[in-house]
């Protein structure tokens, strides 16, 4: 784990609390077991993810027992858990960023985490991503990486080297092939089933839990590229 994705410790950024464990929780899991620090950051309160109207009342606080379950089961102990808790289905409201004496967003908060934290790797799933909350979970942790290893918002902790960044797939495809792949062994795959089922609350579990078990423990993951803009790249296109 520490050779394919870097020693530690590690971010996952979950835009929703069964995200993680879905796209990555073998690897989770894996790293764990290594001795990795492994940090899981949830950007929305799952107020949402109710079956039947009459589930709303405390579908927050189920939620958050729920992502605490899940997380102990792939290693992850409760003070490595943030739940950021901004509205479900609406993080596209709190992207950005704010002025100090307003509430900040989520690349804001992020950026404060990741430099306290002080992660060699930051995981978040694909930017292409159907669900409009992790497509702005994405895009904003990309941002969040930035800006955290610049000389900007020292109020938010020291500066750190921009972590080496990774996407995951959950819902979407990987826009591109992904360049590396994790192929679980027995006890993973038992921990991201049982993972997976610590969220009943949602009723949707099982379709994802049956679809790994047809094809397999497999994971696959994308390196997140920001390149800086050079006029020289297209040059040659006009000689």
């Amino acid at each position: 784990m520490r050779a394919a994705f870097g020693p530690g410790p590690w971010i996952v950024v979950s835009p929703h609390d069964d995200d993680a464990v879905i796209g990555m929780g073998l690897t989770i899991h894996a790293a764990s077991q290594q001795g990795v620090e492994v940090h899981i950051v949830v950007a929305t309160n799952g107020a949402l993810g109710y079956v039947h109207l009459s589930e709303r009342e405390g579908l927050v606080e189920t939620r958050l027992a729920e992502l605490a379950a899940s997380c102990a089961v792939v290693g992850v102990p409760g003070d490595r858990v943030h739940s950021f808790g901004f509205p479900d289905g609406s993080l596209a409201a709190h992207q950005g960023c704010r002025g100090p004496d307003e509430s900040p967003t989520f690349a804001q908060r992020l950026v404060s985490l990741l430099r306290e934290v002080r992660p060699s790797s930051v995981f978040v799933c694909t930017p292409g991503d159907v669900h409009p909350d992790h497509t702005i979970a994405a895009t904003q942790s990309d941002i969040a990486c930035v800006w955290a290893s610049g000389r900007i918002w020292l109020e938010r902790g020291e500066p750190l080297p921009l972590p080496q960044r990774f996407h995951y797939a959950c819902y979407a495809p990987f826009d591109g092939d992904p360049e590396l792949e994790v192929q679980g062994v027995e006890a993973g795959l038992v921990a991201k089933v049982a993972a997976m089922r610590c969220f009943p609350s949602q009723g949707v579990i099982e379709p994802f839990i049956e679809q790994l078990r047809q094809e397999g423990p497999y994971e696959y993951f994308k390196r997140a590229r920001t390149l800086g803009y050079s006029p020289s790249v297209y040059r040659g296109l006009f000689r």
